[in-house]
């Protein structure tokens, strides 16, 4: 059984903040597509964004999640990636 870690907590914050900087406000729920494949959105903190309101899961088409006015609010403060490690 999984876990769900705190909305606000720093790694569920740092977590959502990638995926948004990578992919935009929008991604796949299958994964986020990178030049070597794809990166798997975190389960546990997935699940906890969307009990949170932070994020909404669009069934249509292919499964995205759609960041909401809570998700952006809740990484409002935290620092953008650093050009370099992208």
């Amino acid at each position: 059984m999984e876990t769900c870690p705190p909305p606000d907590s720093p790694r569920t914050k740092a977590y959502l903040k990638a995926y948004t900087e990578i992919a935009g406000d929008t991604f796949y729920a299958t994964g986020i597509p990178l030049d070597g494949g794809l990166m798997m959105p975190d389960r546990a903190v997935m699940k906890c964004l969307l009990q949170a309101g932070a994020v909404r899961l669009s069934k249509v088409g292919t499964p995205k999640f759609e960041l909401t006015e809570v998700g952006l609010e809740l990484i409002a403060g935290v620092a953008n990636i650093p050009e370099a490690s992208r």
